[in-house]
């Protein structure tokens, strides 16, 4: 912990973040981090800080540093394996061919192609189906995988079934042992799919402080107390544009493009990347600021009002938290 001002911070400025959050009704933690000291942390309406939450699609950027790990451990050797080598059962001999072509590089960047409509009829038919592997697969190829994003966390699912399949671990228990434990942080629970796979992509349930202390190794290029947990070239890479979005980002317009499940954007004129899930729940890491914000909100919002309760909470770090922090010179936490 530390004061706003010592890690030049306007504690004013700061605190007015804070007032705008609690009027908001919607946000449900503030949690800011500049050179890995807490300046700020607030709860709000039924959230508090023992309380573990859905994260919603916040855990998708938890799978792709998993996904780094399970390449350094050996357990995967390229991105660009299609993804038939692990699902084999999935592909038979009647099925459009073309998806053989798709690989784990084009799950990351959600460009595989498939036919997906997030958070409508699509996203609900998966849930209420089966084999949620196969509803995946079985989805028309509306293009060649590797040509156009689109945002469909079944992709993401199919990335949690090739980790278990690749480490013979569930993704709960390869998370835990090779991420979390090193960061002291206690998987409070991570749901399952009908054939018992942990949920790729949703579904994991922590605390606002655990989700600082993985935006905060992130931005420390994938160490904790001088041990590599993740690789820094994959989090250089994953933090880095892989695909240009021809249209507006799914939650905002300013996201313009997209990593290995990261969101790239400037808030001001500074790169971030955003670990964004339903409603709210963000991780924004902003190295040149050597600064990491974490926000939870209330995830029960109609998703006809989705996008407004994102603006307004995108809002409050755009205008009010990235203005209080004073751009230090030296700053030794930029990713080249």
């Amino acid at each position: 912990m530390a004061t706003p001002d010592s890690q030049a911070v306007d504690p004013v400025a700061l605190a007015a973040a804070y007032d705008e959050a609690a009027r908001s009704n919607v946000v449900q933690s503030l949690l800011v981090a500049r050179h890995g000291r807490i300046i700020g942390e607030h709860y709000f309406g039924r959230q508090d800080s023992d309380t573990a939450i859905n994260i919603h699609s916040i855990s998708k950027s938890v799978l792709s540093a998993l996904v780094g790990i399970a390449i350094q451990q050996g357990f995967i050797a390229s991105l660009d394996i299609p993804i038939v080598h692990w699902l084999p059962e999935y592909f038979g001999p009647h099925g459009d061919s073309r998806k053989r072509a798709i690989t784990l590089r084009h799950l990351l960047t959600l460009t595989a192609g498939l036919g997906w409509i997030e958070n409508e009829t699509n996203t609900a038919h998966w849930r209420r189906s089966a084999d949620w592997i196969a509803y995946a697969l079985d989805l028309p190829l509306v293009s060649l995988p590797g040509r156009q994003f689109n945002y469909n966390t079944a992709l993401t699912h199919l990335i949690s079934v090739i980790l278990t399949r690749a480490t013979n671990l569930s993704t709960l228990t390869f998370a835990q042992r090779c991420l979390f434990d090193a960061l002291g942080i206690q998987i409070a629970r991570w749901d399952n799919d009908p054939q018992g796979y942990s949920i790729g992509g949703s579904d994991l349930f922590l605390r606002p402080r655990d989700l600082l202390r993985f935006g905060q190794l992130v931005l420390d290029r994938g160490m904790v107390n001088s041990k590599n947990i993740v690789p820094e070239q994959w989090l250089q890479e994953s933090i880095q544009p892989h695909i240009q979005l021809r249209t507006p980002g799914f939650w905002h317009p300013a996201y313009k493009n997209y990593g290995y499940l990261w969101w790239l954007r400037k808030f001001q004129s500074y790169e971030t990347a955003v670990a964004s899930g339903y409603a709210g729940q963000l991780i924004c890491i902003v190295p040149r600021l050597d600064l990491v914000i974490v926000t939870t909100a209330t995830d029960t919002t109609p998703f006809a009002s989705v996008m407004k309760q994102s603006h307004l909470i995108e809002a409050i770090v755009e205008d009010l938290i990235i203005p209080s922090v004073q751009e230090a010179s030296d700053n030794g936490s930029s990713y080249s």
